[in-house]
């Protein structure tokens, strides 16, 4: 269902690897692998029944920024029969909204189709920096308000895990710079981009309130986009 399809969209755009999608008979395991202004994704479909499936089809919706050679899926999957599906993708662009993909097939006489989100996310082409105070405090000195800067008090369902949060940070493509805030229980991080657009800057705080499920974040980067983007994926990760 569409809950379950957001569930597996938000989980993975703090990580490069997991289920894209799973009716019980045809199921999809997604791989990412960015770099640059480019990404290699495979997603490997599963038939799960012992009948074949057929008039497989999967449609990424054309989007402007993005640039796709698919290699596609094959017209029958056999039964228990798995098939990679290789993508390889160039952005040209800034975005916040991922680009959508359409399932189809038929399995003993009966059609389904669904419709997710490809989870890719401008966070896909971060690079995490390590970076010394001086050099954070920098960047975050330079920039301020909104848009390029975002703060926002979300209220957690889960209990507080540092290494949870430290997970999450480095699934986004911070880093998780160590010395930077006094407080053992706030977490700093930084990253870079350049898409061939010019270097972009980020730095994000992130004090936490474990008694309290609460967390504050604030993002500053030097593209209103990444910003966008980033505060999107952490709220998503949080209160999902």
């Amino acid at each position: 269902d569409e809950a379950q399809l957001k569930a597996w969209r938000h989980a993975l755009m703090v990580s490069d690897q997991g289920v894209l999608y799973d009716d019980g008979v045809l199921a999809a395991q997604v791989q990412f692998n960015c770099q640059g202004n480019m990404a290699r994704i495979q997603i490997r479909w599963s038939n799960k029944t012992n009948h074949p499936i057929e008039s497989l089809r999967t449609i990424v919706a054309p989007v402007p920024y993005l640039q796709l050679q698919d290699s596609g899926v094959p017209h029958c999957l056999a039964p228990l029969a798995a098939h990679p599906q290789m993508m390889t993708l160039a952005i040209n662009d800034y975005f916040t909204d991922p680009p959508r993909l359409q399932i189809s097939y038929t399995s003993q006489g009966k059609s389904a189709s669904a419709e997710t989100k490809l989870p890719l996310s401008i966070c896909k082409f971060l690079t995490p920096v390590q970076c010394s105070k001086d050099q954070y405090f920098s960047v975050w000195g330079k920039i301020s308000g909104a848009p390029n800067e975002v703060s926002q008090v979300l209220k957690g369902t889960r209990p507080i895990v540092a290494s949870e949060v430290e997970q999450c940070l480095q699934g986004m493509h911070f880093s998780v710079v160590q010395g930077i805030d006094p407080n053992p229980a706030n977490f700093c991080g930084a990253c870079r981009l350049n898409i061939g657009l010019g270097d972009v800057y980020g730095v994000v705080r992130l004090e936490t309130s474990p008694s309290a499920l609460a967390y504050k974040l604030t993002i500053k980067t030097s593209h209103p986009a990444v910003t966008a983007a980033a505060r999107q994926i952490f709220s998503d990760h949080v209160t999902g």
